[in-house]
């Protein structure tokens, strides 16, 4: 079995918010992590245009509840660094196959996390 993989986020933003950025990403990942159905959480764009993104894999006929759970480590996250200067979106693999999350990713794109 792999072992999962984490990284850390290295932004050119200010100080602090490159601070609430980290522990953002940090909490965020640590959540997202334990969530059987989240593959890969993708730090997107260059400040101050940045985006997590988390791509999951459940089935399309009953992905509300990963979403559900996605949307509430978010929110957890959120809550505990309210001022980390991040954009949040999810997408199901399953559902969204037009776009190869494993390779070829923008040269903007970083992996903070993949299972």
């Amino acid at each position: 079995m792999r072992k999962s993989k984490t990284t850390t986020v290295d932004s050119p933003v200010s100080d602090s918010a490159n601070a609430a950025l980290r522990q953002f990403s940090k909490l965020y990942v640590a959540l997202a992590s334990q969530l059987p159905a989240v593959q890969l959480v993708l730090l997107e764009g260059m400040p101050p245009e940045l985006q997590l993104c988390t791509i999951l894999e459940a089935d399309p006929q009953n992905d509300f509840p990963e979403y559900q759970r996605v949307y509430h480590a978010e929110a957890e996250a959120r809550h505990a660094v309210p001022d980390a200067p991040i954009g949040f979106r999810v997408i199901n693999r399953i559902k969204n196959h037009s776009r190869d999350f494993g390779s070829g990713l923008p040269q903007d794109t970083q992996t903070l996390f993949r299972r």
